[in-house]
């Protein structure tokens, strides 16, 4: 009928609401007709911003992980606070929204967070449609055009051969069989820290679980986390250097890459450990970077198919079909990491 039409219902009685204009702002001001419905004809007007915003992460505090509550605690103390605490919601308009993420812009702010303070407004708005509150459309906000990705850093052929030739038994570097691993496998060093003995199986290593920067254990950054790992035979030869030099020192841990103590490593502590190794063997690459390399160098050699799945980029698939799959796939990037690596070590 070229026109919006959304169906709400209250107390068992159900309304039709509707609206003619087109595009997403048609769309939107359906819903707030609904919503106006839905909270008994009355909207509040008088709700400022910090009140708001502050209810708005009591909510996802509840709701969400810590790590992605401190995000949005984050965004909100350093720009939109900054920029909108004792204003009144209904006067907030697109153009101040707009002027946030242009001051970000401005300080020089890469693209993903400016990305990421837009998406905290976003998430925002739908908390305040359901509290019945009016708030701008973030329909006409963008991100610049001139915002840049920020450029990624992998280690180079020699960088790698400096990482994996460090032999000195003096002055060794307590986690480089683990910076080895990460290299080898393209693990996330949260999947790093959290993996545990019993998760490896021959050439195959099961990520379950993942530690966060706040030491939490989460089940991983995306749905496709979890997954299984091929591990080639240089991966096998770093995880048995890994056990001697554990033997060696004395420390027996359920963790793969455990810290001196034993215990389960903090994957922000193992940042640093990286930060300071790199300035020794003079290298750039940040330690998440370390999963560029892999990623890079392997996608020459291996199946892009493939290659996601090993690295967690791919949609989940059936559990019953995967079990049957993993035993060939793995040997099969495997043999071909081994090829790759082979030619640079």
């Amino acid at each position: 009928y070229n026109r919006w039409q959304i169906k709400v219902q209250k107390d068992g009685v159900r309304k039709t609401f509707s609206y003619s204009k087109e595009g997403k702002k048609g769309k939107i001001e359906c819903e707030k007709k609904a919503d106006k419905w839905l909270n008994g004809g009355a909207v509040d007007t008088t709700i400022r911003f910090n009140k708001a915003y502050q209810m708005f992460l009591e909510e996802k505090q509840e709701l969400t992980g810590t790590d992605n509550y401190s995000k949005l605690m984050s965004v909100g103390k350093n720009w939109l606070l900054p920029e909108l605490e004792h204003r009144k919601l209904s006067s907030i308009t697109s153009a101040q929204l707009q002027q946030i993420i242009k001051k970000a812009y401005k300080a020089g702010r890469a693209k993903k967070t400016l990305e990421g303070i837009k998406g905290t407004i976003s998430t925002f708005s739908t908390f305040c449609r359901k509290q019945g509150w009016e708030f701008c459309s973030i329909e006409f906000v963008q991100i610049p055009k001139g915002a840049t990705k920020k450029a990624k850093t992998i280690l180079q052929p020699n960088e790698i051969q400096s990482v994996f030739e460090d032999t000195d038994t003096n002055n060794l570097e307590y986690y480089i069989h683990a910076f080895r691993f990460l290299i080898l496998t393209g693990l996330r060093r949260g999947e790093l820290c959290g993996l545990m003995n019993e998760d490896i199986n021959g050439s195959v290593a099961y990520i379950k679980r993942s530690i966060n920067r706040l030491n939490e254990v989460t089940q991983g950054k995306t749905i496709n986390a979890q997954r299984p790992v091929a591990l080639c035979m240089r991966a096998i030869q770093v995880l048995d250097d890994q056990k001697t030099m554990l033997k060696r020192m004395g420390i027996i841990s359920p963790y793969v890459f455990p810290d001196k103590s034993g215990n389960r490593s903090n994957s922000n502590n193992l940042y640093k450990c990286w930060y300071n190794y790199r300035g020794k063997i003079g290298v750039n690459c940040s330690l998440h970077e370390l999963r560029h390399t892999l990623i890079s160098y392997a996608s020459a050699n291996i199946p892009e198919a493939l290659l996601k799945k090993n690295v967690g980029h791919s949609k989940s698939m059936d559990t019953g079909i995967y079990i049957h799959s993993v035993e060939d796939e793995t040997r099969q990037i495997a043999s071909l990491l081994d090829k790759r690596f082979n030619g640079i070590l």
